[in-house]
């Protein structure tokens, strides 16, 4: 096995990935004077009641700094990081709370149940939560062979390594030892269902709420399986038993409204909302929970209805009412309204920090360079303090929407769609956002489920004939547009992509005259020019294209956007000459703005002018200091030029600047990876590049060149195998897949892989090495 240390450089093929975890925090603190780890306990326990979990677990950490042996103060400390969602510094702490007290039981199964779910929620099965559950559950069942968690540790692992007759047994087991445990019961099921025994699942559900009538967990289990089994009458019938049998929980009223609301029976949802909101149940937060019902469904007008319910009557909950109502408005787009309201609340409540934070996000979450201003970082804490909040992520996603953060939104998106399946909008932002980024087949299916909730969403139906386009399903993508232009026949948007499926079906005919029409009737319109300029590049008539663009800007008398137009389009034709002069008077004209100057270097740089384009990006980042696009290209730059130190030094400086951004990570990863100094954290940083964009092949491909670096050649091979079969003629990846082969010892598939690299055209750089590299091998 060879090092990649040992390796030829990977120059240019590593290197163009740079355009395409947990932080830790120390709670040192002051250790305060004359207070011993008693005092910080007592403290924290009275905080702890109060729900202020962070300041709670401040004095808890105190306490076992004073104290490195209170148990208690550890098992206090992980019981407030859950609270805030905090799993892995919970589970040291209760692992430290469980060494010192390991007769505390309680403790014991929290740490079980801890890293149950952990192990369970990882696709990867962590060895380590493996082996200690094991050792966990061996210790409670050689003190007791039908200890009922012992057996019930036993029974999830048998179902993970699918062995569901095992965990039937085991279960089976643990229910006898202890009859009334909800979570034993739900587990029983779980494996009998697995056991293709859904009868016997069902009725090991139906005895448990017969005997313990509250227990909404097994209701809702047995809902699920109802809905697998597509037995919807079932499905309907459990929930309605769950709201009779449980008549002062409110909340089961909601889940019967969003079933309905999810299979589309409007008249029962609103029936069942009617009884939720006459329900003598008593609950202060009636309203608010409404509002936040028909926020999740899309229905902006009739949370803020319920908002205002709300207020008037719980005044004394004003401000959480005015914030939600506030984030409503945002998606209603209206943003000034949502100021005003979020002002007005905090002339009265100056004390409330989500308010204060929400409208800093709205008054900065857009700079003028497009990127994301300082709100967006308030939403972002929001979100994270409140993760189950779903408003607050659909809040935040539009921020991010608006600061061009496409992937961070799509998150998010994803995150509240998961969880609130009749959220229209949110398919339909997905949709927008795939778009966006050129994966069609993902816009088609999201406005497709946008449209099975919704059938004449507009923007839906829109992206669904664009997308379709684009994906050659021509008879299909006609067969949308036509109808929405039969609809909407002066919609500009509708006839443009009419005009350009033409140019897709090769009808240049058809195409100009759809776009002549347009700009007859619209003169003003830009967007006409440039379908007429496609229709010509679509022929290979890159010089008419580009006469016609230069009589536009004569006619126009230098309007800043037809030069824009003729510039890309220079850039286009490969006219760089006529790019760079054009994007030079932008930059000219404009000279608060970046953009051009970005664009400047670009052209230079795809010229051959490295040096000048690096000029431009000095000048481009000194004129916007908090903007990371110059660190980026800059960094790009230097590598390219093998200026590693400088590139290490930009890249630093992009991520800094961008902490939350995939391709800075990226950037930083690949930096790091080449000069080979922290393997540790360019690996950290690759993964999360391709945790926020798994769908940029680029970043994967950074994440094998880590692996490479660090000798994990099996690891980088899975991830460089999936990338050569997705992108067969893409060079660079072939050329790492031989690297690859070469580090596993398989010289015979390295050569055949780089001879395929050879013959897909890579660059000079990569070129070169891919010859330095067969030199060794032979």
């Amino acid at each position: 096995m060879v090092s990649c240390k040992s390796l030829p450089r990977p120059g240019l093929a590593c290197r163009r990935s740079l355009y395409c975890g947990w932080i830790v925090v120390v709670l040192a603190g002051a250790s305060g004077c004359g207070h011993g780890s008693a005092y910080y306990l007592d403290k924290g326990n009275a905080l702890f009641a109060k729900a202020d979990y962070a300041e709670a677990e401040l004095n808890f950490r105190k306490a076992t700094q004073k104290d490195p042996n209170n148990g208690e103060a550890f098992y206090r400390t992980a019981q407030c990081e859950l609270k805030q969602n905090e799993a892995a510094p919970a589970l040291q702490d209760l692992d430290q709370a469980v060494r010192l007290m390991p007769d505390n039981r309680q403790a014991k199964r929290d740490l079980a149940n801890l890293a149950l779910g952990g192990f369970i929620g990882d696709p990867s099965r962590p060895d380590s939560l493996y082996q200690r559950l094991i050792r966990m559950s061996d210790e409670w069942l050689r003190r007791d062979p039908q200890s009922a968690e012992g057996l019930r540790i036993k029974g999830y692992l048998a179902m993970v390594e699918k062995r569901p007759q095992l965990a039937v047994s085991l279960f089976t087991q643990a229910q006898q030892s202890n009859p009334k445990d909800e979570r034993i019961n739900m587990g029983l099921m779980d494996a009998l269902y697995r056991n293709s025994e859904p009868l016997k699942a069902e009725k090991v559900g139906l005895d448990f709420i017969a005997a313990n009538p509250n227990s909404g967990e097994v209701y809702d289990a047995l809902f699920r399986m109802y809905l697998a089994t597509k037995r919807a009458s079932d499905a309907e019938n459990i929930l309605i038993r769950k709201v009779k049998n449980n008549p002062k929980q409110n909340s089961y009223l909601l889940d019967l409204a969003s079933y309905y609301a999810t299979t589309g029976r409007k008249s029962e949802m609103d029936n069942t909302m009617r009884t939720y909101l006459t329900n003598p149940g008593g609950d202060p937060q009636l309203h608010l929970k409404a509002g936040d019902f028909y926020s999740l469904l899309g229905q902006w007008s009739g949370a803020i209805e319920q908002y205002k319910i709300g207020i008037a009557a719980n005044g004394k909950d004003k401000p959480a009412y005015q914030v939600r109502t506030a984030r409503a408005l945002i998606m209603l787009d209206k943003r000034e309204e949502a100021i005003k309201v979020l002002s007005d609340d905090l002339a009265q409540h100056p004390e409330d920090n989500d308010a204060r934070k929400l409208r800093a996000a709205l008054m900065l979450g857009k700079t003028t360079s497009g990127k994301a201003g300082a709100g967006v970082a308030d939403l972002k804490a929001m979100v994270e303090k409140n993760p189950d909040d779903a408003l607050a992520k659909i809040t935040y996603a539009k921020a991010l929407l608006e600061s061009g953060d496409l992937d961070g939104a799509r998150m998010q998106f994803q995150d509240v769609v998961k969880t609130n399946p009749r959220f229209v909008d949110g398919y339909v932002a997905l949709a927008d956002i795939a778009f966006k980024q050129g994966a069609n087949r993902d816009a088609a299916d999201r406005a497709g489920d946008a449209l099975r909730l919704d059938p004449n969403n507009l923007r839906a139906r829109m992206l669904r004939g664009s997308a379709l386009m684009r994906l050659g399903q021509y008879e299909e993508a006609s067969e949308v547009l036509n109808r929405l232009n039969r609809e909407y026949p002066k919609a500009i948007d509708i006839r443009l992509e009419l005009g350009a499926l033409a140019i897709y079906q090769k009808k240049y005919g058809d195409a100009e005259a759809i776009f002549k029409k347009i700009q007859d009737e619209n003169p003003k319109d830009l967007r006409p020019l440039g379908g007429l300029v496609d229709t010509d590049l679509a022929q290979h008539r890159p010089d008419k294209a580009l006469a016609r663009l230069e009589d536009e800007l004569d006619r126009s008398r230098g309007a800043t956007q037809v030069r824009y137009m003729l510039a890309v389009t220079a850039m286009r034709t490969g006219k760089y000459g006529i790019a760079i002069e054009q994007f030079q008077k932008l930059a000219d004209s404009t000279p608060g703005s970046i953009d051009p100057q970005l664009q400047l270097a670009d052209a230079l740089r795809v010229r051959g002018d490295v040096a000048g384009a690096i000029t431009t990006l000095k000048k481009a980042a000194a004129l916007a200091p908090n903007d990371a696009r110059p660190a980026t290209m800059l960094s790009f730059l230097y590598q390219t030029g093998n200026q590693r130190d400088q590139a290490k030094a930009e890249a630093r400086r992009a991520l800094q600047l961008r902490p939350e951004d995939p391709a800075s990570m990226n950037n930083m990863a690949f930096a790091l990876a080449e000069d080979g100094e922290n393997l540790t954290e360019a690996l950290k940083l690759a993964r999360q590049a391709t945790e926020k964009a798994p769908s940029v092949p680029y970043f994967a491909d950074t994440l094998a060149y880590v692996y490479l670096r660090k000798d994990q050649n099996d690891q980088a091979m899975a991830i460089l195998d999936k990338l050569t079969r997705k992108y067969p003629n893409n060079p660079d990846f072939a050329y790492h897949a031989g690297m690859a082969w070469y580090q596993m010892g398989q010289p015979a598939k390295a050569k055949t892989e780089l001879a395929r690299a050879l013959d897909l055209s890579p660059s000079k750089e990569t070129t070169n090495a891919i010859n330095d590299l067969l030199r060794l091998i032979r």
